[in-house]
């Protein structure tokens, strides 16, 4: 898959971290942002695999949003509760997962269940996932450089 995705080049970029952020990471988005960081603009691998990924974590606030309909009321007296400290930190916590490997859709859905505002919880993942995955994508770029440069490869 990750070959596939690599030959599609910036389509992959958006494809490879939307397919495997939603399928509880299957596919190695990662070491695809990372060799596409390589042989293609960073910047525009880190916009575009931000975009994916972002799409890809909110469908689980589709998902939370389907679950809190048919919640039982005892269980929504505790979505209730945690309505308050989602006002709070909300954006926060959604930025802090979005930008390190750790799985969003322990956030996503609760936030889906209480029903954060979209737009919000859309802006802090772009902008946690644009961090991460630029972080990946220029890895690539200069680390592979850097590696073939130390062992006088051209690349």
């Amino acid at each position: 898959m990750v070959h596939w995705l690599f030959s599609l080049g910036y389509l992959g970029a958006f494809l490879g971290p939307l397919i495997g952020v939603f399928t509880f990471y299957l596919a190695p988005w990662p070491i695809l942002i990372f060799a596409l960081g390589h042989f293609l603009n960073p910047a525009l691998v880190a916009v575009l695999g931000a975009t994916g990924a972002t799409v890809g974590t909110a469908l689980y606030y589709i998902v939370g949003e389907g679950i809190s309909k048919i919640l039982p009321k005892r269980a929504k007296k505790y979505l209730e509760k945690g309505q308050k400290y989602l006002k709070r930190y909300g954006a926060l916590a959604i930025f802090i997962f979005a930008a390190s490997p750790l799985p969003d859709e322990l956030v996503w859905i609760p936030v889906g269940c209480m029903r954060y505002d979209i737009r919000k919880a859309l802006i802090a993942c772009w902008l946690g996932k644009f961090l991460l995955i630029a972080a990946i994508a220029f890895a690539g770029h200069f680390g592979v450089r850097g590696i073939l440069d130390y062992f006088g490869v051209e690349p």
